[in-house]
């Protein structure tokens, strides 16, 4: 069986950074900082319900626990964790952006 490698650093620390920023992101709009979640110029003809979104609630924590254990464990339990961790890290600054 192959040895895990391991990871440390900055760069573990960096993904906690952008899973906390990716979860408060959706909070920015409601603090009066850029334009409210409800001004949309475009009438859709299919809104979902509320509740349908709560999913993001399932993503932001299981990002979040992701991030902690890679910094507690000190590895992703891939070959490459660096690469899992930059794509990672990529997709959490897009969720954030």
């Amino acid at each position: 069986m192959a040895s895990v490698a391991r990871v440390s650093g900055p760069i573990t620390w960096l993904a906690v950074f952008l899973a906390v920023a990716q979860v408060v992101a959706p909070v920015v709009p409601f603090s009066g900082i850029g334009a409210s979640p409800d001004e949309s110029t475009t009438d859709l003809l299919i809104t979902p319900a509320g509740w349908t979104f709560s999913i993001w609630s399932l993503i932001y924590l299981l990002s979040l626990v992701v991030a902690l254990a890679v910094v507690w464990k000190g590895s992703t339990g891939t070959a490459d964790p660096r690469r899992l961790l930059i794509d990672l890290e990529i997709a959490f600054a897009g969720a954030a952006i």
